[in-house]
């Protein structure tokens, strides 16, 4: 994964092998996220900016190793 999605966000940028394929096939550029149920939490907690942390974390009430 090379990004992930921040405070809100959903858009999550990925690195992914696409198989060779004939020359004039079409080849995938994006895909569709078809899990269902998966939820992603982050910290939330302020930074010294005051903006809100945006690491993930394993539940909504969980606050990141930092905090």
């Amino acid at each position: 994964m090379l990004d992930s999605p921040k405070a809100g966000e959903r858009q999550v940028t990925a690195l992914v092998e696409i198989a060779e394929t004939v020359v004039g096939t079409p080849t995938p550029t994006t895909f569709e996220d078809v899990s269902e149920g998966v939820e992603t939490f982050f910290c939330g907690e302020p930074k010294a900016d005051d903006e809100p942390c945006e690491r993930e974390v394993d539940d909504p009430d969980d606050i990141c190793w930092q905090h």
